[in-house]
């Protein structure tokens, strides 16, 4: 007796069921299609790339190049599912450098869309047309008219499914994913032009193919991110891989920058491997450890990586949007280094790039020249132009007041009073003009600019500037850089805002650290003040309290005098020996005293101590220890020195007078000027005091 024969369930799929199942996987909405028909034009070798869409794609959808075009009977096969002219056996998979292979990109658009495909070859005398729908050809090849290249044109893209079309209806959204693609292979390409355009309304995207990546970021993201971008470039042949990117300007993660980017979530890593988009989360992870190890993030992060293709299996999915490579952990480790490195050496500095400009211009110092008295810039008082900056954020353009929010709550306003107005009335006092001088020229090597002014090519003096800007602390300049003078608490402290939060800070360092920078920026262009009567050097170093006798003081003297030379070329601070009647040894005057601020005199109690670390403080025989010492001690004789103010300190015209010059004169340099060294992170220059956020909590209390 025989058992009856059980029917199967498992059956063969038809063949076009197969075809529009594979479809799916490759073309999930319009976007993707844009991509696989960008990288067929750009393995066509084309220049020039139009993308045309109508509701974000789905109703129209055409990608015109310039490339190299397809054989007339080539058509036929052209949306046939793996006819390929890219891959001839499995062993070329390890050899891949075209971005298709499968040949299943246009196969799967016209399985869910009607595709027009028009195409000429620089040799063909004319272009030549075939139509295809539901994956089938609609007609035979006919002639027509068009230029070199090939034009793809996708119309009612999913029209056969409904419940796709239904979840793709923001046609809004679809547009800006399509144009998220067009840009990120535009960055990635700048030799190419891109030229995206909805619903005939113009052009929305246009790189013009010029071959520099600031350019098209500035085209595609705006200035904020094409500011001072950093090119990167990395060679490692004992992991055969190179990289090459750029990445926008870093910012501090405690700026305002940071809370508005992450407030409009403006922060995109773009990674290409052998020219193929791809994604890494390892990778994209690394990248921020390495960012938020140093306080910082960017809005805009490109890397692409060319791997040896042998190296790097680039079929594991249909959207070719994975890979894997050969140490891959190895590979992330290096290129996590190399930033660190990058950081260091450029992301500290006032004005990031791999190309470094002058030092004057990075740092945006205006060039002092000599036989002047300072820049003019200072004729528009700071107050004034925070009351400009600042008034919009208090009134609508209907002159009516905003609703204030709590997490809105920034004293930004300069015309608000300052801690002073509270407690004693006032008045601003004009300092005297300063009669200039010239001083002799440099017998040092240098050249002039064309502004002008003198730029010494030393190593030593380079070697200072450098340093000054590789030690900056990024974090700390964004404080200084975006602070509010709150007012003075005492010669000693300010009160600084920086965002919601209140700081006190230490006056006398982080104004002679200002000045020393500024005399080292504008070494050799220094103006100078002539003293109105000369001053003889011993009576000053008798003053200081030097318990020395008389013919050390006259040894001294003489040896600041041999020195004058090159302290009033480079500083312009003069040293002259002048001999009265009959005398057989002239007498030591200092004569002139460098000009570092307009406007800003020194105190000359503070001469005696001047001249006393000019003689112990500084290392004349090494060059770069004695142009540093002498710009210190320059730097501390301009500070404020608060034991000369604290008896008159409660007395109103006095007070008025150092504090008008601590917050018109001194703190608005700080703000323009000031390179924080990284070393302070670790001292008390800058301490909270409070934060509206923990202010509110102790108001929530009460």
């Amino acid at each position: 007796l025989q058992c009856p024969r059980e029917m199967g369930v498992i059956q063969q799929l038809p063949e076009d069921v197969v075809r529009k199942i594979a479809a799916g996987e490759v073309i999930v909405r319009p976007a993707n299609a844009v991509k696989e028909l960008l990288e067929n034009s750009l393995d066509a070798g084309a220049t020039e790339i139009t993308v045309s869409i109508k509701e974000g794609g789905m109703t129209l959808l055409q990608v015109k190049d310039n490339g190299s075009g397809i054989y007339k009977d080539d058509l036929l096969l052209v949306c046939e599912r793996f006819a390929t002219s890219k891959l001839r056996t499995i062993d070329d998979l390890s050899r891949m450098t075209t971005f298709g292979f499968r040949g299943e990109a246009l196969a799967s658009i016209a399985m869910v869309a009607t595709l027009n495909v028009t195409s000429k070859r620089r040799d063909s005398p004319c272009a030549y047309q075939i139509t295809y729908k539901n994956g089938s050809m609609t007609g035979r090849i006919r002639p027509s008219a068009g230029g070199d290249g090939t034009t793809i044109t996708v119309e009612a893209l999913f029209e056969a499914s409904e419940s796709r079309r239904a979840a793709l209806k923001n046609h809004a959204e679809e547009a800006a994913r399509v144009l998220d693609v067009v840009a990120k292979y535009a960055v990635h390409r700048p030799d190419v032009s891109f030229v995206v355009m909805r619903d005939d309304r113009g052009c929305d995207l246009r790189s013009n193919g010029s071959g520099k990546r600031e350019d098209i970021l500035g085209v595609l993201y705006g200035d904020d991110v094409a500011k001072d971008p950093i090119e990167l470039s990395l060679n490692d042949p004992s992991l055969h891989f190179e990289m090459e990117g750029i990445m926008a300007r870093p910012y501090s993660t405690h700026s305002a920058e940071a809370k508005d980017a992450k407030r409009k979530r403006h922060k995109q890593f773009v990674l290409f491997i052998n020219a193929r988009p791809v994604s890494c989360s390892a990778l994209k992870s690394s990248t921020e450890t390495t960012l938020g190890s140093k306080g910082l993030a960017t809005c805009y992060l490109m890397m692409a990586l060319k791997i040896d293709p042998s190296r790097v299996d680039v079929n594991v999915h249909p959207t070719k949007d994975c890979v894997f490579f050969l140490q891959q952990d190895d590979v992330i480790e290096r290129i996590q280094q190399y930033l660190e490195i990058v950081l260091e050496a450029d992301l500290n500095r006032n004005r990031p790039s791999t190309v470094m400009p002058s030092l004057q211009t990075m740092l945006g110092l205006p060039l002092i020249t000599r036989g002047t008295s300072g820049s003019t810039e200072g004729n528009k008082t700071p107050a004034a132009s925070r009351n400009n900056s600042s008034s919009s954020a208090v009134n609508t353009p209907n002159g009516e007041k905003e609703k204030r929010c709590d997490y809105n709550l920034v004293r930004v306003s300069g015309s608000e009073r300052r801690l002073e107005q509270f407690f004693l009335p006032g008045h601003s006092s004009a300092h005297d003009a300063v009669t200039t001088v010239e001083a002799p020229s440099s017998q040092e090597t240098y050249t002039v600019t064309e502004s002008g002014t003198r730029e010494f090519s030393l190593d030593s003096i380079n070697s200072i500037r450098q340093s000054i800007i590789g030690e900056t602390s990024a974090e700390m300049r964004a404080i200084f850089k975006g602070h509010y003078l709150v007012g003075c608490a005492s010669p000693e402290v300010v009160l600084l805002q920086h965002d919601t939060t209140l700081w006190a800070c230490r006056l006398q360092p982080v104004v002679e650290e200002m000045l020393y920078q500024m005399a080292i920026f504008s070494l050799g262009n220094l103006g100078s003040y002539r003293l109105e009567e000369s001053l003889p050097v011993i009576e000053l170093l008798r003053a200081s309290g030097c318990d020395q006798d008389d013919e050390n003081l006259r040894e001294a003297a003489r040896f600041l005098a041999s020195k004058s030379s090159m302290l009033n070329d480079f500083f312009s601070l003069t040293f002259e020996e002048i001999r009265e009647g009959e005398e057989e040894e002239g007498r030591v005057f200092l004569t002139t005293l460098p000009s570092l601020i307009h406007a800003h005199s020194p105190q000359l109690a503070a001469l005696p101590e001047l001249l006393l670390c000019l003689l112990a403080e500084v290392d004349w025989e090494d060059e770069g220890r004695c142009i540093e010492g002498v710009a210190r001690s320059i730097a501390a004789f301009y500070g404020i020195h608060s034991r000369w103010l604290v008896n008159d300190l409660y007395e109103p015209d006095s007070s008025t007078k150092w504090k008008s010059v601590v917050e018109n004169l001194l703190m608005p340099k700080v703000k323009e000027r000031l390179l924080p060294p990284s070393r302070w992170t670790e001292s008390e220059i800058l301490t909270p005091l409070t934060s509206v956020h923990d202010l509110y909590k102790i108001f929530e209390r009460c």
